[in-house]
């Protein structure tokens, strides 16, 4: 009997140890701007996911932006301290019609990696035929673990 009792003690104690318990952290980003740009792509964005850590990468992304449009006014702020913070910046594809929106849907902060989960709304506007492209911008605390992208399309 005390033979069994010591087994499932083991049992309990091996295995109430190698459980992982889930420390992921929802993090609450702060919006710095969110809409679509209209200068028929001549702005230069590609569809990307971007982290951008420093002032001249933040100002060189802001200046595409405005290249056509001047996109930054409506931003909440244009002012980082990336010493504090990061900027993450998603851009969708270049669309032929006001048909959605790109949306930075979840942040987790992870124990080995912060992950962005990207999300998108269909909202078919057939009649209104405008050349645009959605983007989503916010900023997070500095970190120094990996960024990673989950596209949810």
């Amino acid at each position: 009997m005390k033979k069994l009792a010591m087994i499932i003690l083991t049992l309990v104690v091996t295995f109430g140890c190698n459980k992982e318990e889930n420390n992921d952290i929802e993090v609450v980003p702060i919006l710095i701007g969110k809409g679509a740009l209209f200068g028929n792509g001549e702005e230069g964005i590609n569809k990307s996911n971007l982290t951008i850590t420093n002032t001249a990468d933040w100002n060189t992304l802001i200046e595409k932006m405005d290249s056509v449009n001047n996109t930054s006014n409506d931003f909440t702020e244009i002012d980082i301290d990336f010493s504090q913070f990061q900027v993450i910046a998603v851009f969708d594809r270049i669309r032929n019609q006001a048909d959605g929106t790109i949306n930075i849907s979840n942040i987790l902060d992870e124990k080995s990696e912060i992950k962005i989960f990207i999300s998108y709304t269909n909202q078919a506007e057939p009649w209104l035929q405008v050349v645009n492209q959605p983007f989503h911008i916010v900023k997070i605390k500095k970190s120094e673990k990996p960024i990673i992208f989950v596209d949810q399309a």
